[in-house]
């Protein structure tokens, strides 16, 4: 649905920022040339907005056959960038006359078309102008405006300073601008305290060894800090500590030993069995003998896996060695990393600590002034650092209001449970937390970057047309997710400088004329 606003017109020497077609000044024709000399009517200027498009027109005063060149700025409110494609025609109806129509296609300038009018019909006219653009129809309503039958006599009206500041809409187009229309809107009051995100109680794990040993790989290389696990997921394996010396050395020297004593016991065995034949021992020394090198054998097969165990341990960093599974209780994020692959660790040295970043509770630390108020806190809401979002919670959410004012800071920490299932908001996260109390109430708004502070006093910029503004002094009151109430200095309706109103501050400090962006 659209809306349409009530068009100004006004003589160019009240709003435009171009005197465009006064002969002292920059006249223009429709091709950016300097109008006739002769030509002496005065400017006409109108700024009207649909849901979609605003409109800043001038042209001169229209008159039965002579050539009125339009400068159509058109702007589209979505990222307020110039309208550069489609078509723009100007519609004059009603009066007794005949409709006319006269169109134009994009010019050089992205955003200014510039269509020219030569009426046929003289009286009161309905001037209507539509622009064709990316499938949408949008109609700019300029009211009723007189078509003379001659040129006026009278010489165009003197340019009148009425304090307004110029702001071309050229330069609105080359930077981030914005305007709003100040609105009526439900405001909850609030007051502010500074908070950093952490992981939950339930959410945060240190990971430790399970045994004194070598830290190794499993399938792959160790995990990295911001590396996402599942629960029960292998981060990684531990080779315990072998029993005793456990060096090169001392391993080859018992598996030699092993082997010396096998050979031994093999050797005793054969020459007992060959006694036992000729019947000078009896049986049972042969069967000591067969024990004693079964044991012999034993000693040396478990001398072999240990010095094996040991050389798998010291290649590439373990690959491949078996051992223990190091394993995470808790499915999240790898926070810290506390030991590397090949790393000797004690029993329960800390290894991995991991999080659960889908909800992470922040911590508002209220100062002892605003103590009082935690009882009546309902929900907070913060912006998360770095990125186009906010984040609101209501007392649901609340997790603890604290009760010990910490002696360092003279703060009490209140607690919320926050939601984070994008992980855009990052564990250890500084945030300016703004915790809600007491009731909603109707207020007039405007954004906070509306407001400009000067001298201690909080100004707005109105736009008055499309390019020209008024600074506005004006009393604020509560905040409320980027919204600040307006107690007094604007009304409902009327549209502010949103986005640039900083350019806005500095193009009224300058005393000198605007530079011409215009190429009408």
């Amino acid at each position: 649905m659209k809306f349409i606003h009530r068009p100004t017109l006004v003589l160019a020497g009240v709003l435009s920022a171009c005197s465009l077609f006064h002969p002292d000044d920059h006249a223009h024709d429709a091709e950016g040339e300097h109008a006739a000399p002769g030509d002496k009517r005065d400017a006409v200027a109108s700024t009207t907005w649909t849901e979609n498009t605003e409109l800043f027109v001038e042209f001169p005063v229209l008159v039965v056959g002579h050539e009125s060149p339009f400068a159509a700025h058109f702007t589209w409110l979505e990222g307020f960038g110039p309208v550069a494609t489609g078509q723009v025609s100007v519609v004059l109806s009603g009066g007794g006359g005949a409709e006319e129509t006269f169109s134009s296609e994009p010019s050089s300038t992205p955003g200014i078309f510039r269509p020219v009018v030569s009426p046929s019909h003289a009286g009161e006219r309905q001037v209507l102008v539509v622009l064709e653009s990316a499938g949408k129809r949008e109609e700019h309503s300029l009211g009723t405006i007189r078509v003379l039958v001659a040129l006026p006599d009278a010489p165009p009206s003197e340019p009148e300073d009425d304090g307004s500041i110029s702001f071309l809409k050229e330069q609105q187009w080359k930077m981030r601008f914005s305007t709003a229309v100040v609105r009526t809107g439900s405001m909850r009051p609030s007051f502010s305290a500074f908070g950093t995100a952490g992981p939950r109680a339930d959410g945060d794990v240190v990971v430790g060894a399970p045994a004194t040993g070598r830290l190794v790989t499993a399938k792959g290389p160790l995990p990295v800090v911001g590396s996402t696990v599942d629960s029960g997921g292998v981060l990684a394996r531990l080779i315990p500590r072998l029993e005793g010396t456990a060096d090169v050395a001392s391993l080859d020297l018992a598996g030699a030993a092993a082997r010396l004593d096998v050979e031994q016991a093999v050797r005793e065995r054969e020459r007992l069995e060959g006694l036992l034949a000729s019947g000078v021992v009896p049986e049972r020394r042969v069967a000591e003998a067969r024990h004693a090198e079964a044991a012999a054998r034993a000693q040396l097969k478990a001398a072999n896996r240990r010095t094996g165990q040991y050389r798998r341990v010291q290649r590439a960093g373990g690959k491949g060695a078996q051992g223990i599974e190091v394993r995470t209780p808790l499915a999240g994020s790898v926070l810290e990393i506390h030991a590397v692959a090949g790393a000797f660790v004690e029993d329960g040295a800390p290894l991995f600590r991991v999080v659960d970043p889908k909800t992470l509770w922040l911590s508002a630390r209220v100062p002892e002034i605003d103590v009082p108020q935690i009882s009546a806190i309902d929900g907070a809401w913060f912006d998360v650092p770095g990125a186009e979002r906010r984040v609101e919670v209501g007392a649901d959410a609340l997790v603890t209001r604290g009760g010990v004012v910490d002696p360092v800071t003279r703060t009490v920490d209140v607690v919320f449970a926050i939601p984070n299932p994008d992980g855009l908001l990052r564990v250890g996260a500084a945030v300016q937390v703004h915790l809600t109390i007491g009731q909603s109430t109707d207020a007039l708004s405007v954004s906070e970057e509306s407001i400009i502070i000067d001298s201690g006093l909080a100004y707005v910029f109105v736009q008055a047309g499309g390019e020209s503004f008024e600074r506005r002094q004006v009393r604020t009151g509560i905040r409320d997710r980027g919204r600040v109430q307006i107690i007094e200095g604007v009304t409902a309706g009327e549209r502010v400088v949103g986005d640039g109103a900083y350019a806005v501050k500095l193009a009224s400090a300058s005393t000198a004329p605007p530079a011409h962006g215009h190429a009408h």
